[in-house]
């Protein structure tokens, strides 16, 4: 072995000599790695690379160790052996032997992927251990806890730019009992979620005894998610879905808002949630019901956090994949609204994430989510965008009444991109059952109202460009029948109407709103616009959909009226007109009068999903 040590110092001199140092390096650590002139070997290294180095080792540790350690330059552990500018030998004063090869970045390190969560490295001084990690996720913050590891890990920090290019992200604590410290005292520091130690379990434990303590504190200056559940009668629904929340592993960063709308029946539920001592949840109360809107505007002004999300109080969060909305979140903090996925009728499936951009695209797809669970908006844009304001000075709109948080998306859609997740985030299934009855949001006459007083939005709220406001109303127009035809498939409502008399009703209306539309029309636009309805109304009124519905004995008799009603409109016939002669030749019988149909529907629900 000796004389193997004795040649790798041979061939160490030699190419020292002809100037290969970073070889020389090796061939003398493998020479002193068997026991062969180790003294001379060191007293050779540190005069010839450490020492002529020592002063700006020295200076690199002085600048990089502020807020990071108290501990002497004296004392650090480890010194380096400088090969080139980047590559540095590791040698272990403490235990007297060579512990590998560093090289520095040349950028400051960055993980791939976006994460919320945080990580914690503990009792590991060897931040090549670290590496992979931090290089894996672009984590929220970065934790190390040093403990007896700490004069070893902060030997690093004699490296030139270390803090720069290994620390940006990082915050590192002397002990574990600084670590609780500070998580104890400053919510804006979330917990890390990933832990990165030998005693693994050790850590976990303390993580969660601080989770709890925090779950008491009373400042909360980083909230970075509000859920947002306006409830009415629902008190049970809403104290199962907050109940629910709570079991979620996060404490500064969420809070939970619950804004009871003056509730008169199943009031027990919201005094256990008003009792809960958890500051994550921020409850309050109308003494009156406000309505669907004031309800909905309550929990967003009350909101801290840089997103809220509207949920509907009986549709639960699939905890499971909380960080991943989350990371998206903070991934796309540049859009101003989101939605996600979710199990049950209200939702649909998505392939694939899709971005949305800020205006006609956004709108032709924001305009249309009518069910209020997962609705996110940035809570930032929100305000930038007057939001408030807007809804403020259009209330009593019926659209706005109806569909709040559709109308809050328009706006702010307006200005910042829509980023619909295919993520399945939300458990819709215990969705409350109105029973075999008909809302009165299903009703013809619901529907004409709810389509004329978005277009009224539209032009008010969101001062849509006359040049586009015929395309968006006759979208709209489109849009009433395809919810009538929907509602016409419940065996309900074909109990109050009869398909001519959904499809004349609505036909007639819209003539009437085109007689006072809002934006001036050319005589040869109107004529377009005339057009485009009469064929709407007559490709609904021949709907396939409804004639797989009808009896067999029926179809070739109203086959027959709807020729008679075509050849009625394009023979120049008034709709008055065409409809009464239909109606005596084919013997069209409507059931019974609009104040019947009202009198046996419900009134409006409180939970508004269409």
């Amino acid at each position: 072995m000796e004389n193997i040590g004795e040649n790798c110092y041979s061939i160490g001199v030699q190419l020292f000599e002809n100037g290969d140092y970073e070889r020389a390096v090796q061939y003398f650590i493998q020479s002193y790695n068997l026991g062969y002139e180790k003294k001379q070997i060191l007293e050779n290294l540190y005069a010839c690379f450490v020492l002529p180095n020592e002063q700006e080792f020295r200076d690199n540790y002085n600048k990089n160790r502020e807020g990071i350690t108290q501990i002497p330059f004296e004392e650090s552990v480890l010194d380096f052996i400088p090969v080139t500018e980047k590559r540095f030998y590791i040698y272990d004063k403490e235990q007297e032997k060579f512990a590998g090869v560093f090289e520095l970045e040349d950028e400051p390190i960055q993980g791939e992927q976006e994460e919320f969560d945080s990580i914690l490295f503990a009792d590991i001084w060897d931040v090549r251990e670290m590496l992979s990690t931090m290089r894996e996720k672009k984590w929220n913050l970065i934790y190390i806890v040093l403990n007896e590891q700490e004069r070893k890990f902060v030997s690093f920090l004699k490296l030139p730019q270390f803090k720069e290019l290994y620390l940006k992200n990082v915050a590192v604590f002397q002990d574990a009992n600084l670590m609780c410290t500070v998580f104890e005292q400053y919510d804006a520091f979330y917990l890390p979620k990933n832990i990165v130690a030998k005693d693994g379990g050790k850590y976990l434990k303390l993580i969660d005894e601080l989770h709890v303590k925090r779950l008491h504190h009373r400042e909360r200056d980083n909230v970075f998610l509000s859920i947002c559940i306006p409830s009415y009668n629902r008190g049970s629904v809403a104290l199962r879905n907050v109940s629910h929340l709570l079991h979620c592993p996060y404490d500064s960063e969420i809070e939970i808002i619950v804004s009871n709308n003056g509730s008169t029946k199943d009031e027990a539920g919201y005094q256990e949630i008003k009792n809960i001592r958890d500051v994550r949840i921020v409850y309050h109360e109308f003494e009156k019901n406000q309505g669907f809107a004031s309800n909905i505007l309550k929990t967003l002004e009350l909101a801290k956090g840089k997103f809220a999300v509207l949920v509907s109080d009986e549709d639960l969060m699939i905890l499971e994949h909380m960080n991943e909305y989350l990371t998206c979140l903070k991934k796309n903090s540049s859009c101003g609204v989101f939605l996600e996925g979710g199990i049950g009728a209200s939702f649909r499936d998505l392939p694939a994430d899709k971005i949305y951009h800020a205006g006609a695209d956004a709108f032709s797809v924001l305009v249309d989510l009518n069910y209020v669970t997962g609705m996110t908006f940035h809570v930032g844009i929100l305000k930038k965008s007057h939001a408030f304001e807007i809804i403020t000075r259009m209330r009593g709109n019926g659209f706005l009444e109806y569909y709040t948080h559709i109308t809050l998306a328009l706006i702010v859609g307006k200005y910042a991109n829509f980023y619909r997740m295919k993520l399945i985030l939300w458990d819709a299934r215990n969705a409350v059952e109105v029973g075999n009855i008909i809302p009165r949001y299903m009703l013809p006459e619901t529907r004409i109202f709810q389509q004329n007083s978005i277009m009224e939005f539209y032009q008010k709220g969101l001062l849509l460009p006359a040049s586009q406001f015929v395309s968006v109303f006759l979208n709209r127009a489109q849009k009433t029948y395809y919810l009538l035809e929907l509602s016409y498939c419940h065996e309900k409502f074909r109990e109050l109407y009869v398909w001519e008399e959904v499809c004349f009703f609505v036909y007639r209306e819209q003539k009437k709103y085109l007689e006072e539309f809002p934006v001036i029309l050319t005589a040869k636009g109107k004529d377009a616009m005339q057009k485009a309805l009469r064929d709407m109304f007559l490709f609904y009124l021949n709907s396939e959909k409804i004639f797989s519905i009808r009896p067999l004995e029926e179809q070739a008799k109203k086959k027959m009226a709807y020729q008679t009603i075509q050849k009625g409109l394009e023979e120049g016939k008034s709709i008055e007109e065409v409809e009464e002669e239909a109606k005596a030749k084919y013997h069209l019988h409507y059931i019974g009068g609009n104040k019947a149909k009202i009198d046996i529907i419900d009134t409006f629900v409180s939970r508004n999903d269409r």
